[in-house]
C-alpha cells in the first residue's frame, strides 16, 4: 500500500471517528432533554452520559443515527403531549355568534360517509339566494398532506374571492405556521360503526348514483365479494383498530402522530374541535345541525333547514349500496376496536346538544324553538 494510500485511509478514519462522536455527544444531549422533561433524570445522570469517560458501545454510525432517531421520536412524543390541553364538551361555551356572524370564509374538510353530498347538495341550493361561491377542490381524497401540499391549500384558499365556502376531504390544516389567518372550519360526522360499514361496501359497490368500485378500490374479485363480518372475523386491515381509524384524524390534523390510533390523537382532536373548528354536528341529528348552522352563519345558512326539507328526498339516493346484513358478533368485535372513534363521537355529540339547549333547539322538533324569535 502507498504511502499516500495510507495517509488517505488515516484521515476518513478520522473524519468517520469524529463523525461518530459528534452524533454520540448529541445523543447524550439529547436524551439529557428527555430526562428532565420527563421529570425522570437529575444532573448526576445527565453527567454520567457524557463525562464517565466510558465509550458507549456503538459499532458504526448507523447504529449510532438509529438511536438519535429512537431519542427524537420519545423527545417528539413529549413535546406532543405537553402541547395538549384537557377539554370536555363544554370548554368555550356558550356559543359567541357574534364571531361568526360576520365570516365570510369557511372551509368545510368534510368525512367521507358521512351525510356530506346530503348537505352540499343543499348548500348549493343556497348558493345565489344567498350569495357565496361554493369551491369543491379537484382533489377529491387525498387528506393527508405533505408539508408543501399544505403550504399550497393554504395559498388556493387565501386566493379565493370570499364570501366563499370551500370543501375537501380534509385532515385539519393550521393555517397560522403559515403565516396565514384561518377561516371558520365545519364538519359533519357519523356514528363510527355505521359509517365504516357503509364505507366499506361504497367502495365495492357505489350507490344508486354512481355504481361499482369507488374511493380507489382496486381489489381483487375475492376482496370484493368479501362481506364486512368475513373482514373483521378474519381480522383485515380494513376493519382492524388501526384500519377503522378513520374519523379522529379529520380533526386531529396533519401530524404523522395523527395517523395512528392513540390517545395523544384523540385529545388532540377533541381539542381542536373545540379551539379551531367553529361547528361540527352529527348525522344522527342532521335536523339540528341544520338549525345550528342556520344560527351561526346566517350569512350562508340562511333557510338551509326549510331548503333540505324540499330536496332530502333526492339526497337519500347517497345511500351505499348494502350486500349482506351484518352479524351482531362482527359488530361488537368491531365497536371494540373503533372504541377511540366513538369516544371522539360522543364528545361531539355531549357538545351538540350543550349548543341546541343554548340556542333553545328543541330536542322533538328540531326546526321550531319552544322559545324566543323563530329560526332563521
Amino acid at each position: 500500500m502507498t504511502r499516500a494510500r495510507k495517509s488517505q485511509l488515516k484521515k476518513l478514519f478520522r473524519k468517520r471517528r469524529v463523525i461518530v462522536t459528534v452524533l454520540l455527544v448529541g445523543s447524550a444531549l439529547l436524551s439529557t432533554a428527555i430526562l428532565f422533561m420527563s421529570g425522570r433524570g437529575d444532573v448526576t445522570l445527565a453527567q454520567d452520559l457524557l463525562l464517565s469517560g466510558k465509550r458507549p458501545s456503538v459499532p458504526n454510525i448507523d447504529r449510532a443515527l438509529l438511536d438519535l432517531d429512537v431519542i427524537r421520536e420519545r423527545l417528539n412524543t413529549m413535546q406532543l403531549n405537553s402541547s395538549l390541553v384537557t377539554v370536555k364538551p363544554s370548554s368555550d361555551l356558550p356559543l359567541d355568534l357574534s364571531r361568526t356572524w360576520n365570516e365570510t370564509r369557511i372551509i368545510y374538510n368534510r368525512v367521507d360517509k358521512s351525510g356530506s353530498r346530503s348537505l352540499l347538495y343543499t348548500f348549493r341550493r343556497l348558493r345565489v339566494e344567498n350569495g357565496f361561491i361554493h369551491n369543491q377542490s379537484r382533489i377529491y381524497l387525498k387528506p393527508n398532506l405533505t408539508l408543501s401540499e399544505q403550504r399550497d391549500l393554504v395559498a388556493e384558499v387565501q386566493s379565493l374571492r370570499p364570501p366563499f365556502i370551500f370543501d375537501r376531504h380534509l385532515h385539519y390544516v393550521d393555517f397560522n405556521i403559515f403565516g396565514a389567518r384561518a377561516p371558520s372550519w365545519i364538519n359533519l360526522i357519523r356514528e363510527p360503526l355505521p359509517r365504516l360499514i357503509s364505507r366499506y361496501y361504497f367502495k365495492r359497490y357505489g350507490d344508486e348514483f354512481q355504481q361499482g368500485p369507488r374511493m380507489g378500490f382496486n381489489g381483487t374479485e375475492e376482496d370484493i365479494n368479501q362481506s364486512f363480518d368475513d373482514c373483521v372475523l378474519l381480522d383485515k386491515h380494513e376493519c382492524s383498530e388501526e384500519g377503522g381509524f378513520l374519523v379522529v384524524p379529520y380533526f386531529c390534523g396533519q401530524e404523522p402522530a395523527c395517523q395512528k390510533p392513540s390517545r395523544w390523537a384523540l385529545e388532540k382532536a377533541k381539542q381542536n374541535v373545540v379551539e379551531k373548528f367553529a361547528f361540527v354536528g352529527i348525522l344522527e341529528d342532521f335536523n339540528s345541525t341544520l338549525i345550528v348552522l342556520e344560527k351561526m352563519f346566517p350569512q350562508f345558512f340562511k333557510g338551509l333547514y326549510r331548503t333540505y326539507k324540499h330536496v332530502k328526498y333526492k339526497v337519500f339516493r347517497y345511500r351505499s349500496s348494502t350486500k349482506t346484513e351484518t352479524s351482531s358478533v362482527a359488530m361488537a368485535i368491531m365497536r371494540s376496536r373503533l372504541g377511540l372513534e366513538y369516544e371522539f363521537y360522543e364528545f361531539v355529540r355531549d357538545r351538540l346538544e350543550i349548543i341546541k339547549k343554548q340556542l333553545n333547539i328543541s330536542f322533538t322538533e328540531p326546526n321550531q324553538k319552544k322559545k324566543g324569535p323563530r329560526s332563521k
